[in-house]
């Protein structure tokens, strides 16, 4: 897939992409399969899931690199405890509706995870996805399901929609053939699919 079939994949989604030049990240700890892509395609603005992937700060800073978890967020790792130099290989791409970060995890096979700030005041983790290039797929996929979901039924918003179960069974075999790492354990993908099989008609 080139840039422009990337695009097409996306268009009737999204047509804002955030797109990093290879430059500005060659030397950052993350993985070069990771690397290549945010410079070659980039991830959409928004995505579905309320998830948003920006180069900017809250203060609209542009970040020409990815930022880590600590500069982004403006942690002060004495305060924390074992968990800071983890902190440390977290380098931020987006974030979810409630303003968790979604992060690159450089220290582990573990690749694209949403981090999830509790009322203790720490930060606990689900997988994404296993890379930015199958989380950009899994979210095409998602944007096709909800589609074709809305296109089967009289509901005005996917959200109030019933799931058919031939829709839904397709949506999760492809799901699985794109990453099936995002079965294996607890992740947002997992989460969605529970919710959507208390829906299926």
């Amino acid at each position: 897939m080139n840039f422009e079939e990337y695009k097409d994949e996306w268009k009737i989604y999204c047509n804002q992409f955030i797109v990093y030049e290879l430059k500005n990240i060659l030397n950052q700890n993350i993985p070069e399969c990771d690397k290549q892509f945010l410079a070659e395609f980039g991830l959409p603005k928004d995505a579905s899931m309320c998830l948003n992937f920006t180069n900017t700060n809250y203060d609209n800073i542009i970040f020409k690199e990815l930022p880590q978890l600590c500069d982004m967020y403006n942690l002060d790792l004495e305060d924390w405890d074992s968990m800071g130099n983890e902190y440390n290989s977290h380098y931020c791409i987006g974030s979810d509706g409630s303003g968790n970060p979604i992060c690159i995890n450089s220290s582990g096979e573990i690749r694209v995870i949403l981090m999830d700030y509790t009322l203790s005041g720490q930060f606990e983790w689900d997988l994404v996805n296993t890379s930015t290039e199958k989380m950009a797929k899994c979210l095409i996929e998602q944007e096709r399901f909800a589609k074709s979901v809305l296109s089967s039924t009289l509901a005005e918003t996917f959200y109030e929609a019933d799931i058919p179960v031939k829709l839904f069974n397709k949506y999760f075999n492809k799901l699985s053939e794109i990453d099936k790492s995002i079965f294996d354990r607890e992740s947002i993908w997992h989460f969605e699919i529970e919710e959507l099989k208390e829906r299926i008609k």
